[in-house]
């Protein structure tokens, strides 16, 4: 069997079974149901994009191999059957939080305290230094590198929304853990055909439920960024947190409408830009042209010019250049 054969016969049926429940009629709706596909391909690309450094130097480092399962083609130092993971692991853990979303209640309501969002993004930053540490040594190199990458991301998310995390920590658990199990068992196959095999000296030699320490934790670490990463994508309170926290765009301040003889409407020619209020007007007379917000009157559409009335009353905005 080769890598690719062992994906496409392991995780590919399991996420087409997860679709389709996920597609059939019988579910009911679910909270944030338009978003939580936007959502799970964003993270899909996040996590590649994230994944794909990380993976490529501990493959330069010669932390593993692939013995006997050629890949079939290599992409920024990475075998392709390693990006086709990296995009079957967050299908398999969006679809299955999905299946999980539709027996559970609906949250608790959120406090306003921000102790757990200090304390998860701590914790994991203390995780994440532990890591710097155990890379310093060549048996510590696996261990240390994945720590040192995981820790700062799950920092990130408990900064950004440990309130919700925490209110929500019976389904992130429940939605982990199953696809976590299933991940150590197509693992651990891999490894036992040794389609691919870590090299003794990159690691602490220590096993877990039978696999490499580092294995063995690859799996939850990396499930549970995912699930929680679409928890977070999908609540309106912390997607309302982020937006809140956003700069917010600077408008000019409106400057009154000089008295002028001739704008009583007659002759004027009016051009609406929707996206921002502003009513550009033209002189017909004149030629004299400028850029008017209008306050008593909405206009219908955009990017038009018509002779039209003036509204009774305007607000000169600066020019455009």
């Amino acid at each position: 069997m080769t890598y690719l054969a062992l994906l496409l016969v392991c995780l590919l049926p399991p996420v087409g079974l997860l679709a389709r429940r996920a597609g059939t009629r019988n579910s009911r709706p679910q909270a944030g149901d338009p978003h939580q596909l936007i959502a799970l391909i964003v993270l899909i690309a996040l996590a590649v994009l994230a994944t794909l450094p990380w993976d490529a130097a501990l493959i330069a480092r010669g932390t593993w191999s692939y013995p006997r399962a050629q890949p079939v083609g290599w992409v920024a130092g990475v075998p392709v059957e390693e990006l086709l993971f990296m995009v079957l692991q967050p299908l398999l853990a969006g679809l299955w939080l999905r299946t999980r979303r539709a027996e559970q209640p609906a949250p608790p309501p959120l406090g306003r305290s921000g102790c757990a969002r200090a304390a998860g993004a701590a914790g994991w930053l203390l995780v994440a230094g532990l890591g710097v540490l155990l890379a310093r040594s060549a048996s510590g190199s696996y261990l240390g590198l994945l720590l040192a990458w995981s820790g700062p991301l799950l920092a990130l998310q408990w900064a950004v929304g440990g309130d919700t995390l925490w209110a929500q920590r019976r389904l992130l658990v429940q939605a982990a853990v199953p696809p976590t199990l299933y991940l150590w068992a197509v693992d651990g196959l891999g490894l036992h055909l040794r389609l691919w095999q870590l090299a003794g000296t990159r690691t602490t030699g220590l096993h877990l439920l039978g696999l490499p320490l580092e294995e063995a934790l690859f799996f939850p670490l990396t499930t549970v960024l995912v699930v929680g990463g679409l928890l977070l994508g999908t609540d309106q309170t912390t997607l309302t947190r982020l937006r809140s926290r956003l700069p917010s765009p600077k408008h000019p301040t409106p400057k009154p409408l000089p008295a002028r003889a001739g704008l009583s409407g007659a002759g004027l020619t009016m051009s609406l830009h929707e996206a921002d209020a502003t009513v550009w007007v033209v002189d017909e007379n004149d030629g004299a042209a400028g850029g008017y917000c209008c306050t008593r009157a909405r206009w219908p559409g955009a990017g038009w010019s018509t002779p039209v009335p003036l509204p009774q009353t305007l607000t000169r905005q600066p020019s455009r250049p």
